[in-house]
C-alpha cells in the first residue's frame, strides 16, 4: 500500500481485455510494455470468474486468461492490478443495462466471494499491486440523464430502489479481508466513477482503500466524432463546448485525473 502513497511509483497501462480488439494477448505484449519503462498493467477480468447467471458454475475461460495475464506479468516483472468487470448478476459496464445484482442479495454474496477466491489464488504473489473490485458500477444507468440530471436525484432513485452501492462494496472488502488482511482494494463509484457523483460514495473502514475516479472529460477529445487515429481539431489543451480545457495542479501537486487514498 505504501508504494500506491509514493507519488508517481506506478507508471503503467490499462491492457484492455484479454482477446478483444488487436487480437488475444501475449507475453509479448506485457513484455514490450515492461520495455517501454511500465512498471505496473491493470489486466481485466473481463469475464469474471463464476458465471452470470444461474447456477453461476465456475468459469473456466475467465480463470485461464487470468492466470496466462498474471503469468505474463511476473514474467515481464510488471506489478498488477486485477480489474473485475463481470460476475454474478453483473455485465460489463458497456451492457449493464440488465444487471441484477443491485437487489438481488444472493448474487451480492456470490460476486463477494469470487472477489475473494480471485485473492486467495493470487495471495502473496509480490506483484499483485491491488484489485478492483467492480469497474464503473452503474445502476440505475438507463435513467442517467433522461430522468436522474444530478447526485440528489440519484440518491433519491437508488433509495426508492432499495440499492445500497456503498453496502455491496463494504461487503465486498469484508470478504476479500477474509482472505488477505492488507491487500490495497481499489473502489469506484457510479456512473462510470466521474468526480462529480462521488458525493454518493461514503468512506469504507479500511485503512488500505483506494478511491479511484474516471474522468472522460472533454468527452469531445476522450470520445472524438470519427474513426481515425488523429481526427481533425481533436487537440489537448484545447476548447469544447466553449470553454478551454488544460492540465492543472492542485497544491498538492496531483493532478485533476486520479485515485484518492
Amino acid at each position: 500500500f505504501d508504494l500506491w502513497r509514493t507519488g508517481s511509483f506506478f507508471r503503467g497501462f490499462n491492457v484492455g481485455y484479454y482477446n478483444y480488439g488487436s487480437g488475444t494477448k501475449s507475453a509479448d505484449d506485457f513484455l514490450a510494455l515492461a520495455a517501454a519503462g511500465a512498471n505496473l498493467a491493470q489486466i481485466q477480468s473481463n469475464e469474471g470468474t463464476v458465471d452470470l447467471a444461474p447456477p453461476y458454475g465456475t468459469n473456466p475461460g475467465g480463470v485461464t486468461s487470468l492466470d496466462d495475464m498474471v503469468a505474463w506479468c511476473r514474467e515481464a516483472r510488471v506489478y498488477y492490478v486485477i480489474a473485475v468487470r463481470e460476475g454474478p448478476g453483473r455485465q460489463s459496464v458497456d451492457l449493464d443495462a440488465d444487471d441484477t445484482i443491485w437487489q438481488n442479495t444472493d448474487e451480492q454474496q456470490r460476486y463477494a466471494q469470487m472477489l475473494a477466491d480471485i485473492v486467495s489464488r493470487y495471495r502473496g504473489d509480490p506483484y499483485f499491486a491491488a484489485i478492483n473490485v467492480m469497474v464503473e458500477p452503474n445502476p440505475l444507468r438507463t435513467q442517467i440523464w433522461d430522468t436522474i440530471l444530478n447526485p440528489d436525484d440519484l440518491r433519491a432513485a437508488l433509495s426508492t430502489a432499495g440499492i445500497d452501492v456503498n453496502a455491496m462494496m463494504t461487503l465486498f472488502i469484508s470478504s476479500i479481508r477474509a482472505v488477505d488482511a492488507q491487500l490495497p482494494i481499489i473502489v469506484q463509484n457510479v456512473v462510470w466513477s466521474g468526480p462529480e457523483w462521488w458525493s454518493l460514495m461514503q468512506r469504507q473502514d479500511d485503512p488500505y482503500v483506494i478511491y479511484d475516479f474516471h474522468t472522460y472529460e472533454p468527452y469531445g477529445f476522450s470520445h472524438p466524432p470519427c474513426d481515425q487515429a488523429d481526427c481533425e481539431g481533436v487537440i489537448y489543451p484545447g476548447e469544447y463546448f466553449g470553454q478551454t480545457y488544460m492540465v492543472t495542479a492542485s497544491p498538492s501537486g496531483c493532478s485533476r485525473r486520479g485515485a484518492l487514498l
